[in-house]
Order: structure tokens, then C-alpha cells, then sequence
């Protein structure tokens, strides 16, 4: 179980409680210490019955939850989703966490189930962001910015946070990855189309959000 990373997300994600550097440390910590295949079979989990609600945690802000998803199921590792943390339950530490699931739907955020269930689909769909080497790409402190991409062969793709209250303009370098400017690239979460100017990806986010981009959209949103 990598206590550690959920650990630093939430931190990172709660009243900015961990700054970048000791984020990016701590992320990238396990991937350095223990052999691939422990760390791609190690679970990711964002909530257990030993520890407070996602929803809770990140102080019931679904924009929030939705941005610890979306780096969960892009990361090294195989994501793990505590019961009811799809939908948005609440709990404190145990035994409050252990609440009974709510069956009833129109007590269910729908708008991060929806989520967590595109992100499941898109797993599925690219190879590269189940079995995919790890390649970190930028991390910026001063703006809470933190941009790595899973490349497996031919296939590419960047996956872009940003753990801040602001919109924010990220200039993304490329050259590692092999791609030339101009060519097109598209997000996979929203469909908006990109291209590489000057070696780098522009992408515009908006506070506590993120992106996926690649070159081929093999899900229809």
C-alpha cells in the first residue's frame, strides 16, 4: 500500500500543507527505492477504512477529489478506490469512515462518479498509463505545477496538475519525449486540440485541476 504518496497528495491538496520539492520527493520517492514491478503492483489508494474520507479530507471541494483521482489513476501503481470515496462520502477517522454506502442516488456527487469513471475507462484504454515508463517533466514550486508523462514504445502521454487556488499557464518541454513542433495533440479528458511551438506544450489550468494530453483519443467523451 503507498501510504506515503496518498499521504503527500492529500497534504499537497489540503490548506497547502506540503509545498512542491517535498512533494515531488516524497512521489517519486518509492519509484527510486523499490524494484518496477513492486511499484506498479503497489496499491494506490486515496482512502482505507484506518484513514478520514477522501471527500472529507480535501474539505468536501470536488474539484479537489477530482484532481487527487486524476493523478491516482495516472501514476505508477494500481489505484484503489476505498468504497463510497467514488461519490463523494464523507467520514472522519475510523469509525466514522466506515460508513454504511448510500444506495439512494440522489445522495451520490454525480459529477465525480461521473469522473472517476472516465478516468477508469481511459486507464483502460492506454497501455502506457498502466505499464508506461515514468518520466517527470517539470515541477514548480512557486505555482504548485507538477507535469510527468508514462510513455510505453509509441505510445506518449503528459499528465499535467495544478495544486493551486489560480489559473495558471504551463510551458511544458517536450524535447524527451521525441515530439517535433507542430504536431497535434489532443486532451483526452476534454478533447481540446494542442500543438508543440518552440519544443514545448502550453496548457492553460484551472485552480485545483488537471489534463491528460496525447496524440490519439481513443475514447469518446
Amino acid at each position: 500500500m503507498n501510504y506515503p504518496l496518498r499521504d503527500a497528495l492529500l497534504r499537497l491538496l489540503y490548506a497547502g500543507t506540503l509545498d512542491m520539492p517535498h512533494f515531488v520527493e516524497k512521489a517519486e520517492g518509492l519509484l527510486k527505492s523499490y524494484p518496477r514491478e513492486n511499484v506498479y503492483a503497489m496499491y494506490l489508494p486515496l482512502g482505507s477504512h484506518d484513514t478520514e474520507r477522501l471527500f472529507t479530507k480535501v474539505e468536501r471541494s470536488t474539484e479537489k477529489a477530482k484532481l487527487a483521482f486524476l493523478f491516482q489513476f495516472a501514476y505508477p501503481g494500481a489505484p484503489a478506490i476505498y468504497y463510497g470515496d467514488e461519490i463523494g462520502l464523507e467520514g472522519e477517522k475510523d469509525p466514522d469512515c466506515r460508513r454504511a454506502f448510500p444506495w439512494d442516488r440522489s445522495k451520490w456527487n454525480m459529477e465525480l462518479y461521473q469522473w472517476v469513471k472516465t478516468l477508469i475507462a481511459l486507464r483502460k484504454c492506454y497501455p502506457s498509463l498502466r505499464r508506461g515508463d515514468f518520466r517527470r517533466l517539470l515541477a514548480d514550486n512557486s505555482n504548485g505545477h507538477y507535469v510527468f508523462a508514462r510513455t510505453l514504445g509509441e505510445e506518449k502521454i503528459v499528465i499535467a496538475i495544478n495544486a493551486g487556488p489560480h489559473i495558471q499557464k504551463i510551458d511544458v518541454p517536450l524535447a524527451s519525449l521525441g515530439w517535433q513542433d507542430g504536431r497535434p495533440l489532443r486532451g483526452l479528458l476534454d478533447s481540446q486540440e494542442y500543438a508543440i511551438s518552440g519544443g514545448h506544450l502550453t496548457l492553460s489550468l484551472h485552480p485545483w485541476s488537471g489534463a491528460w494530453v496525447g496524440e490519439r483519443q481513443l475514447l469518446a467523451l
